[in-house]
């Protein structure tokens, strides 16, 4: 009787352990699978596949040079190496704020998951514009005026800042968001209208117009990973926003016969 006892609880002690880890969301317990999606594991690769493909069979189509799709523009247009140096680096920052998106996305439960997917999306199509510049060219030859789109910008900029607030509140970042937002302006407002204080010079003007930008790309990406890693750390407590509580509650492990 004492042998059928051990084994019993050993079998439920396994089958306990073989489930898959459990969170609490409100008052419903959730199971969490580990394991990676197959579209995790290889959707970034297809898409990169899909984006090679038609976008070399485009340059074949229209009788132009590969190389002016595969190669960096500095080796195309003899540019010293450092060319377009902070242009780079700020769309490698808009990236990096993708991906911390992105790689947070699954930790995040309620209003603090759907404020940073908002933010999320929006610095993907800015870094899109920065990349393909299409602010600058493709939408203006498009005959969309360049004041519209920037307006457009403000208008998305103010209305994910009102929904997003309470997690900017919560994670201290508010100063940031806001410095970053007066820094755009400024660049935006030196770009649309090329002012020309009291006759600088081209020079000064493109200092204050990339460089506030620049700046401002900076305080935009660590407000975005300071969010991420304190939405994940501090789940809000109210009902219906996310996690319960200010730690996710884990099951008691019943003692098993001895």
């Amino acid at each position: 009787m004492c042998l059928m006892t051990r084994i019993t609880g050993n079998v439920a002690l396994v089958r306990r352990l073989e489930k898959p880890p459990k969170t609490t969301i409100g008052s419903s317990v959730v199971l969490m699978d580990r394991s990676p999606s197959w579209a995790a594991r290889y959707g970034l690769a297809l898409t990169s596949v899909v984006i090679a493909v038609t976008s070399m069979s485009y340059v074949v189509a229209t009788d132009r040079p590969i190389g002016l799709i595969t190669r960096d523009p500095n080796q195309i247009s003899q540019a010293p190496a450092w060319a377009g140096l902070l242009s780079t680096l700020g769309n490698g920052m808009w990236a990096a704020a993708i991906g911390i998106v992105v790689f947070s996305h699954g930790r995040l439960r309620g209003r603090d998951r759907n404020a940073l997917a908002l933010l999320g999306a929006l610095t993907m199509v800015l870094y899109l514009d920065d990349s393909l510049l299409l602010h600058d060219i493709v939408l203006p030859n498009a005959g969309i005026p360049e004041l519209v789109i920037y307006l457009g910008y403000g208008i998305v900029g103010l209305s994910l800042f009102a929904t997003g607030f309470h997690l900017m509140n919560r994670s201290g970042v508010v100063p940031m968001i806001v410095a970053a937002g007066v820094l755009f302006g400024i660049s935006i407002v030196w770009d649309a209208f090329d002012i020309d204080l009291y006759g600088w010079g081209i020079n000064t003007a493109l200092v204050i117009e990339d460089g506030t930008k620049f700046v401002g790309i900076a305080l935009w990406v660590s407000a975005i990973a300071v969010m991420a890693r304190f939405a994940s750390s501090n789940p809000p407590s109210a009902p219906g926003e996310g996690l319960s509580g200010s730690r996710s509650r884990t099951p008691q492990r019943s003692s098993t016969p001895g």
